[in-house]
């Protein structure tokens, strides 16, 4: 989702915001997470913050607030739907808001997609894609930017259904970052509902010092197509294993998941770390599908990549990274 489409949504709202009310304020509630220790979200309050703060410059720049303002209130969810639905309900019942940005999180969506409906408030999301938010007739002010998960899970069906492939296996990974369960869900949805098969799944736990060897014998036993919905580490990892028991030599075909380059969020996806296993990696990858958000390339998208990071770093502390970009999350 690109500048211009959240640039209108916002501008969409103010406009209607000043026809229902007689306020020279509008007043949002930004509700996202931020960081967990060392981890940063990829919709987090550090990315997507930022990103909703450049719109909003753009629309005060633009002269679409005439005599009005533009009041937020940041909350973090934590990405916790117990915690978001306490402190959201709170915010909602002792402050007049005329809109909702966020949250990301689906299980903290729910809670908050629910609490909107009840205030009649509009609530603008780039994640929250877990399928039941398509009810509106209980989301009925929920407007997602960025669609479902079952978007993943249908470029998947895509390549399997160019290739005539009909069975898959796939490798997910437990971690702090649910988007690997989430996406692990989406293609077993998609793919069996196209009357494919998923002969195996299985989820490796790097923390409880699962054997990736052994869980990739296992699916490999079962399907030549795998699926890979796992962190740039671990798929490198993956790779080298999968050429040490001759899998990449044109028997099988791997497919990774992996939504940006970013590797502070999603890991370092590349062959090329200057140890030992390069030569393998590289080899290992010319058996590897990546399947990938489309970013623009367009002079537009880059200046807002630079306004986005500008401001990551001024109000967030963030600081992205020289190979870093900005993901669709954020925007």
């Amino acid at each position: 989702m690109d500048k211009i489409l959240a640039f209108l949504i916002l501008a969409s709202l103010v406009v209607s915001v000043r026809t229902m009310v007689n306020t020279p304020a509008l007043r949002l509630l930004l509700l996202l997470p931020e960081r967990k220790g060392s981890f940063y979200y990829p919709f987090g309050m550090e990315k997507t913050g930022a990103a909703v703060y450049v719109a909003l410059d753009d629309i005060k720049a633009d002269g679409l607030l005439l005599n009005m303002t533009i009041e937020v209130d940041r909350i973090n969810t934590k990405c916790n739907d117990v915690y978001a639905l306490g402190v959201g309900s709170d915010y909602l019942h002792t402050h007049t808001y005329h809109g909702i940005i966020g949250p990301q999180c689906s299980g903290v969506c729910r809670h908050i997609g629910r609490l909107a409906a009840y205030y009649n408030l509009p609530c603008l999301t780039g994640v929250c894609q877990d399928t039941e938010m398509l009810n509106k007739d209980t989301f009925k002010t929920l407007t997602r930017l960025l669609g479902t998960f079952d978007k993943v899970g249908h470029a998947v069906r895509g390549i399997m259904v160019h290739f005539k492939w009909k069975r898959i296996g796939i490798i997910s990974q437990k971690h702090t970052d649910r988007i690997w369960k989430y996406t692990r869900e989406a293609v077993e949805e998609v793919v069996t509902g196209a009357g494919m098969l998923v002969a195996v799944s299985k989820e490796y736990n790097a923390a409880t010092n699962d054997s990736l060897k052994a869980i990739l014998a296992e699916v490999a036993s079962l399907s030549r197509i795998i699926v890979l919905a796992v962190r740039g580490e671990t798929l490198r990892t993956l790779m080298v294993l999968a050429h040490e028991m001759a899998l990449t030599s044109g028997d099988y075909m791997f497919i990774s998941v992996y939504y940006y380059a970013s590797a502070k969020t999603f890991g370092d996806i590349s062959w090329l770390q200057n140890d030992e296993y390069d030569d393998v990696a590289m080899t290992a990858y010319t058996s590897l599908i990546f399947v990938s958000y489309f970013t623009p390339l367009t002079h537009l998208y880059r200046k807002f990549e630079d306004d986005v990071k500008r401001k990551s770093e001024t109000l967030f502390n963030y600081t992205y990274q020289a190979d870093e970009g900005v993901s669709v999350f954020s925007v």
